[in-house]
């Protein structure tokens, strides 16, 4: 591995990149401004956080999109929540790089992974888009040889029009604000320098982060704890100091674009498969796409409680809390504007999504003290409904139990909380339906 020097390779891009920073983020207090790399000593160039592209995909009132797309057809999937989002041409120019950064942590022991195919597939669907370098790659907890052979990720790659990235060349990059005694964290320059950066996670609990998805994701953007101190310095912490180190490290990587990949969930305790009660849950069938990695990681917070009772959004406030503190992202989801909840991409031979079971809009919508939520369950199962509020706290169980078929209406009284936004979840054995209402006094 290579620290380097970024002023001894002045490229146009990098030139652009210089001056792309020194006007967004401000210039260093050497010239009276902050921003631009600097020198301490014999220490070598230090970085500011990566400038990230404003996030394109926004409602009329400024509030960023998230769009849920419900399917079991990967590369249909992403196509539909992308055309539902705006189109990747927001984003991404004709000749635009673009780096998609998976979740490639290990193998075997380290299951809850991207797969070949979705990493595929949306490397396919970026390189439709542009003519520039479409690359791929992350480091982890395994030899990142090892991952990318284990998923054979240079053959998934064939014929996508993306290639893989190997990670070698780091830059120093910290925060003006950090203290001294905090080291630089050293990011791959190939992250760094990347003019977009798609963050694709997957959904799973962590014990430490106690979920990883969008923020906690960008760690693999940054050399791993068996090369250096940078790595190693965040996982050395513990508790809230943890927690919120997650959020400044997602910071000093700011991605364009986060994809959840949710059509499974490592649920129990993760990441690792010989944690107590790890357990993958297969076919539930949801992609969450945004610019905005806080509305995402909001919002998954909400469909894991539904799937893993042992797990709180209370437990990554932490993390949430200093990530608004940073600018990446809204505070709650009364913030977000939700694109069609769920959208239908692929319909089976008799014409029905592959969920047997149907979540209705709740009426009236908006309500003041009660409303009425109806649904159907096609067979004999576990049902239960919960309500959640806008900072993906779940305040009421209403319902759990078994049920025969049929069409039910349930009555949700919310004369114990304020007015606001909140959603409600049905959850039909190990499937989930979400939906959002509005309580108004």
């Amino acid at each position: 591995m290579k620290h380097v020097n970024k002023g001894d390779r002045l490229t146009i891009s990098t030139r652009r990149e210089f001056l792309r920073q020194v006007v967004t983020v401000g210039a260093w207090s050497f010239f009276g401004v902050k921003g631009i790399p600097k020198i301490v000593g014999a220490n070598p160039l230090v970085y500011p956080p990566r400038a990230r592209i404003p996030n394109p995909y926004v409602s009329d009132e400024g509030k960023p999109l998230l769009v849920t797309v419900l399917g079991t057809d990967i590369r249909q999937m992403l196509r539909a929540g992308f055309e539902r989002l705006g189109g990747l041409h927001k984003l991404i120019n004709d000749n635009q790089d673009v780096l998609i950064k998976p979740n490639l942590n290990g193998v075997d022991i380290y299951p809850a992974i991207s797969s070949a195919e979705a990493i595929a597939a949306l490397a396919q669907e970026v390189a439709e888009r542009t003519t520039g370098t479409v690359r791929v790659g992350d480091t982890g907890f395994h030899s990142r040889d090892d991952v990318y052979a284990h998923i054979d990720l240079e053959g998934a790659l064939t014929g996508t029009g993306a290639e893989a990235a190997y990670f070698t060349d780091t830059y120093n990059v910290r925060r003006s604000s950090w203290s001294d005694s905090k080291p630089d964290y050293l990011v791959y320059t190939d992250v760094y320098d990347a003019p977009i950066i798609v963050n694709f996670a997957c959904m799973k609990r962590h014990y430490l982060a106690h979920m990883s998805m969008a923020l906690k994701n960008n760690v693999g953007a940054v050399a791993g704890s068996d090369a250096t101190e940078s790595r190693a310095y965040l996982h050395g912490l513990s508790g809230n100091s943890f927690l919120e180190e997650v959020a400044e490290v997602a910071g000093l990587i700011n991605p364009e674009l986060t994809v959840v990949d949710a059509r499974s969930v490592l649920v129990g305790n993760g990441p690792f498969s010989d944690m107590p009660d790890a357990q993958i849950l297969h076919g539930l069938n949801f992609l969450i796409i945004s610019g905005d990695m806080m509305a995402v990681d909001l919002y998954c917070s909400v469909l894991l409680q539904g799937y893993d009772r042992d797990f709180s959004s209370s437990q990554i406030m932490p993390t949430l809390n200093r990530a608004h503190e940073l600018g990446l992202g809204v505070r709650e989801l009364s913030d977000v504007e939700f694109a069609e909840t769920y959208t239908c991409v692929e319909n089976l031979e008799d014409g029905t999504m592959p969920l047997q079971f149907e979540l209705h809009q709740n009426h009236p919508n908006p309500f003041n003290s009660s409303t009425q939520i109806c649904f159907r369950i096609h067979d004999k199962n576990s049902v239960a409904l919960y309500i959640y509020d806008a900072l993906g706290r779940k305040i009421s169980t209403v319902m759990n139990r078994e049920m025969a078929p049929g069409q039910y209406s349930v009555e949700f009284h919310g004369n114990s909380v304020p007015s606001g936004l909140y959603f409600y979840q049905l959850r039909v054995g190990p499937h989930l339906l979400t939906k959002k209402m509005t309580l108004l006094r």
